[in-house]
């Protein structure tokens, strides 16, 4: 723990890696001490001493200690590897054992100090002897100060670093990917909706200027409509004028001054509409009996006028009206279908009886 914390130390004043893996030569006269480290976390120790001077192997049997402590952490370690390496101890004891260690794991080596690299102020304090004769008490002393390794966890022992999981960079990605389909997709139904608002906006002019064109061609519909209802039902309007005026018996009695027929709606082939003066009341209702007696009509009550007419010869004014029935119309069209000959030869007494009417 305290060459760990000596160590990590040392290597947050050069802003290095915490989660590379370090390994940690210590070399003080006959003793050597090793430790991995990853992570800022001790994760094994080896310390070999030997009786006397003359025992010290060479930096051959050296590097054996540090390949057997390497092998037993080797999957601890991130990418099975050393990512540097450190060596604490004097010249004359160190020797070439870092040129050994770089050559062998293929991994950068440093020579450590323990009171320059870790930051450690001796102040007016003076120390005899080498500072590797004090790197586990300066380790001890910042361990005490606060420490910024973790505690050993002695239940659980050696235990390996969280492997990367490969499949989180491409759920990252996927992610990415799915939210990038998301927005381009929200994009374009916008861009659809506002088309289509577009497209809404403009139907509905058009909708507005054909519903005021067809306003305006209302009138011209229901004028055709009226001819055309005119044309269907077949009215002979002289057919009619002629038979009024045989109901009348001529003009002796009655006077006809207004005159109209309009086309009936539904089943109502037209109305006749007169007004005119009679000699006497009674003739005005005989009229009317005459115009009742016969099926095809449907005659309304004849009114008073309540002013007298300027003719002394008819001073009685009425006015009168009646439908006619479209069964007896259909019967008198067929009638007349099968008469145009003899039509042909009364025109020329109709047209009589017309100017006789209007005198």
């Amino acid at each position: 723990m305290c060459l760990t914390e000596l160590i990590a130390r040392g290597e947050e004043r050069q802003s290095l890696d915490s989660a590379g893996s370090s390994l940690v030569v210590l070399r003080d006269g006959s003793r050597m001490e090793l430790a991995v480290v990853c992570q800022r976390q001790l994760i094994a120790a080896h310390a070999v001493k030997w009786s006397s001077a003359s025992e010290i192997p060479g930096v051959v049997k050296m590097l054996a200690e540090v390949s057997r402590v390497l092998v037993q952490v080797q999957a601890w370690l991130p990418q099975g590897t050393l990512q540097r390496a450190w060596v604490i101890g004097e010249e004359s004891d160190v020797g070439e054992l870092p040129q050994a260690i770089g050559q062998r794991w293929k991994c950068p080596v440093q020579r450590f100090d323990p009171w320059r690299d870790a930051g450690i102020s001796l102040g007016a304090a003076k120390l005899e002897g080498p500072a590797s004769q004090y790197a586990i008490a300066a380790g001890l002393a910042l361990v005490q100060t606060g420490s910024i390794t973790p505690k050993i966890d002695l239940l659980h022992p050696r235990q390996p670093p969280p492997k990367r999981d490969p499949r989180k960079p491409i759920i990252a990605a996927a992610s990415a990917a799915g939210l990038l389909v998301a927005a381009l997709g929200t994009a374009s139904f916008q861009q659809l909706l506002a088309s289509y608002d577009s497209t809404i906006k403009d139907l509905r002019n058009q909708e507005s200027k054909l519903k005021s064109e067809i306003d305006s061609g209302k009138p011209i519909v229901e004028a055709s409509k009226s001819i055309e209802d005119w044309q269907s039902k077949n009215v002979n309007q002289l057919n009619q004028m002629d038979e009024l005026y045989q109901l009348m018996k001529g003009t002796d009695r009655l006077l006809v001054g207004e005159y109209s027929f309009d086309v009936g709606t539904a089943n109502v082939i037209g109305k006749l509409h007169a007004i005119g003066n009679a000699k006497e009341r009674e003739d005005v209702e005989r009229f009317s009996q005459r115009l009742a007696d016969l099926p095809k009509y449907r005659v309304r009550p004849p009114s008073n006028a309540t002013d007298r007419s300027f003719n002394q010869d008819y001073p009685s004014r009425a006015e009168s009206g009646c439908r006619i029935d479209p069964c007896r119309q259909k019967a008198a069209n067929a009638s007349n279908a099968d008469s145009d000959a003899d039509e042909h030869r009364q025109t020329k007494k109709r047209m009589n009886s017309i100017r006789a009417l209007r005198k």
